[in-house]
């Protein structure tokens, strides 16, 4: 089995069986780890390898996943007809129509992990993309601050290569802050033509809900709960902690985070075309 196959299985079973008022286990860690305080290197916590380009060395993980449903069906398989049938209200304005309306493989989530607010160095892109059948997944991971040149760059590459962009809170956050730091590394940041932010969304469709942040959203309509999750303000300092020392522990818990967000804006988006009323 390969290593993207033992992640998808892993998560499969583990994570994204969205069953009522369970809450979903984090990712399996063997008996001999569980607990363990001993520093740990990052190709054991993330298999993965680096590649190059024109702006440097980064760290690449990618993994092949399917997102599981009610009753164990997967929504990965309802992507495309969900694009195909969809009837979105205009009321919910053109993002999600043009998502509607594009071929599965040309929108591209993405959610970032950074040091700070603005001015401060990403060191974590989370891409993820329809592939034939199933998603792709890429995690870009800056192993210290000198590596961010080549995560935008490599981002940059992604987004080149689909015109549809699909992020929560990302009209606010995280595209700006990718143009920011791809400029102060003189890297080309290419505009996409459409830009779905799930934050605002989800505010039209689903207006009741208490608020709208992602892990309400996972709570409410997800019918699950994160377990064993790193709180996003513990981050900047859990990754400079790595920078410093090289235990990769706590980037296990990062990389996990940001492919759960991936995988919570896929399935946000297969209930808004589902249903777009919110009803």
């Amino acid at each position: 089995m390969t290593q993207s196959d033992d992640l998808r299985s892993r998560l499969e079973a583990l994570n994204w069986a969205r069953l009522e008022g369970k809450i979903v286990p984090a990712i399996a860690v063997p008996a001999a780890q569980a607990g363990s305080k001993a520093p740990r290197r990052l190709e054991e916590v993330a298999p993965g390898r680096s590649i190059d380009g024109p702006a440097g060395t980064c760290y690449h993980v990618s993994a092949r996943v399917s997102l599981l449903g009610p009753k164990g069906q997967s929504l990965v398989r309802k992507y495309p007809g969900a694009l195909a049938s969809a009837r979105v209200p205009p009321a919910l304005g053109d993002d999600l129509c043009r998502l509607a309306n594009s071929p599965p493989d040309s929108a591209l989530f993405i959610d970032l992990e950074t040091c700070g607010f603005a001015g401060n160095p990403l060191f974590l892109v989370g891409a993820m993309w329809w592939d034939r059948d199933d998603f792709h997944i890429a995690q870009l991971l800056a192993r210290d601050y000198s590596e961010e040149k080549a995560v935008t760059h490599a981002a940059a590459q992604l987004v080149a290569a689909r015109p549809v962009l699909v992020s929560f809170n990302g009209k606010s956050f995280d595209w700006p802050m990718l143009r920011e730091r791809a400029a102060v590394n003189r890297v080309s940041m290419p505009e996409p033509q459409t830009h779905c932010d799930l934050l605002h969304l989800s505010r039209r469709v689903w207006p009741s809900l208490p608020n709208h942040r992602l892990t309400t959203l996972e709570t409410s309509l997800c019918r699950r709960r994160r377990t064993g999750d790193i709180d996003g303000a513990a981050i900047p300092e859990a990754y400079h902690g790595f920078v410093r020392t090289g235990d990769a522990r706590v980037i296990g818990d990062i990389l996990r985070h940001n492919l759960w967000d991936l995988m919570t804006l896929a399935e946000l988006v297969a209930m808004m075309l589902a249903d777009p009323s919110g009803q």
